[in-house]
């Protein structure tokens, strides 16, 4: 705001020299648009930022914005998981597309990924730093950008939580695409700013459900913004080959080797009557040739 000051005291003089009577207009003016770039300019920073340096794209630690004087959220962070980890989790999302125009869409495309390999190789990287540091008042925004030509730039935004077991995927904006520099600037400073109404939708998979927003968070988030919670204790233990991970509620389990992992996960399709007598023995020998 203080660039403003010389101006507006100049066209005072300037006006009190000359009796113009627009003068004072133009200093109210010049004032609210120091405040308004000064509150902008004052937005949640990228103090606690994975990838600062590169504009593109980030994961940022950052309070929720919007919250009533006084109230607080506390989610279920730190959190300990391993970059291949994130990747297992961030590979099982889907989206859905939608055509046509909100909210009577017309054709609905076939589930796909939500996230392409180069993606999902910096959110695991960027995820695992992050919540390994997170406190319990914060939670880890993203912004995802690519350029689509030299006016269009493409955005993914939203943020992720953990509450108990389980952990929350807020996703705000999917492959929008944006013209205005004023708008990825906003997304930036806010990646749960919602611009447009979606036209996609989350997926649930196995050990994810599409969750209401309730409470504070209900509270501060635009209805748009999807909620996808995810059990990712089960869904990492679903992965024959997944490390094991420490959760904020128990203590980490012992270091088990790959070979072990299998035939476990063979043993509980033989009790569970899923494979027969003969396939367990069969599979149970070419294990055991990996040892």
């Amino acid at each position: 705001m203080d660039y403003c000051r010389p101006v507006a005291i100049r066209n005072f003089i300037d006006a009190k020299r000359s009796g113009r009577s627009f003068a004072l207009p133009l200093i109210l003016f010049l004032t609210l648009a120091g405040l308004f770039h000064a509150r902008l300019s004052s937005g949640a920073g990228p103090a606690d930022c994975a990838d600062c340096k590169n504009a593109g794209r980030f994961v940022r630690l950052q309070s929720p914005l919007g919250l009533p004087q006084g109230a607080k959220v506390r989610f279920s962070h730190p959190l300990d998981l391993k970059p291949e980890q994130w990747v297992a989790i961030l590979s099982s999302i889907r989206v859905q597309s939608e055509s046509g125009f909100p909210p009577f869409f017309t054709a609905k495309s076939a589930a796909a990924p939500a996230f392409d390999s180069g993606e999902i190789a910096y959110l695991g990287a960027a995820l695992s730093e992050s919540f390994a540091q997170a406190q319990p008042e914060k939670w880890a925004t993203f912004y995802l950008s690519r350029s689509r030509s030299p006016e269009v730039t493409e955005v993914v935004t939203g943020a992720w939580f953990v509450g108990g077991t389980r952990l929350h995927l807020l996703l705000a904006n999917y492959r929008l695409e944006v013209t205005m520099p004023n708008i990825l600037d906003r997304l930036r400073k806010d990646p749960l700013f919602v611009n447009v109404p979606p036209v996609y939708a989350l997926v649930p998979g196995k050990h994810q459900t599409l969750e209401e927003k309730r409470g504070q968070l209900g509270r501060i988030l635009k209805s748009e913004v999807q909620d996808l919670s995810i059990d990712y204790n089960s869904a990492l233990t679903d992965q024959p080959d997944a490390p094991r991970f420490a959760t904020p509620d128990a203590p980490a389990s012992p270091t088990v080797s790959p070979v072990e992992e299998r035939l476990r996960t063979l043993q509980r399709l033989k009790d569970d009557g899923l494979i027969t007598e003969k396939e367990y023995q069969e599979k149970r020998k070419e294990i055991l040739k990996d040892l």
